[in-house]
């Protein structure tokens, strides 16, 4: 962070976007691993990436974040972070651990006008050759591109922490409901 402040002198979003998913731990190539074949350093290793990430970039941003006069930071999520789903504990309790540390950092930042807000795709994004294989075995699977995350992603970047904190913004209902969804525009 001290290169960002030296210079720049301040930050005015933070994306923590940088996670592990179940292809990364567990059984290889596959996105579900039960919590009886999973190891320690395994369930370590997701926290470690998910979680402590966010909260130690966060952590140190702050001071350039304050300095910003007015700033945001974007948790991204996933549908995970709402649901807990078999074969996904790690990944979910670090999604479920990532949004609480939205709505705590967003309560605690409030006042030095640091919007805290977390983003989830709300569909499957189209992100790996596993996602590319499932799909040539089941055609009926639909898969979002990446870049469908981007406009609502802006929206949250511009946030103001007065009116819009804590929340968790789902990026397919967010694009629907501002007239930008749809798999014609968004399928992969």
């Amino acid at each position: 962070m001290s290169w960002i402040g030296e210079r720049f002198s301040r930050l005015d979003v933070l994306v923590n976007n940088a996670a592990l998913r179940m292809i990364h731990v567990g059984a290889p190539d596959s996105y579900f691993t039960t919590v009886d074949e999973l190891t320690v350093p395994e369930w370590d290793r997701m926290l470690a990436v998910n979680l402590r990430g966010p909260f130690l970039t966060s952590k140190l941003a702050l001071p350039l974040l304050r300095a910003a006069g007015a700033a945001s930071i974007v948790n991204i999520s996933a549908g995970g972070g709402a649901e807990g789903q078999p074969g996904r504990t790690p990944y979910c309790v670090s999604k479920f651990g990532l949004e609480a540390l939205t709505q705590c950092l967003a309560a605690e930042w409030k006042a030095d006008n640091i919007a805290v807000n977390s983003l989830a795709p709300g569909v499957s994004v189209l992100t790996d050759d596993l996602k590319l294989e499932l799909r040539r075995s089941n055609p009926g699977l639909k898969h979002a591109q990446p870049e469908m995350m981007v406009p609502p992603l802006l929206f949250l970047a511009t946030a103001s922490a007065a009116e819009f904190t804590g929340w968790r913004i789902v990026a397919w209902d967010w694009l629907e409901a501002n007239g930008q969804g749809g798999w014609e525009r968004w399928a992969a």
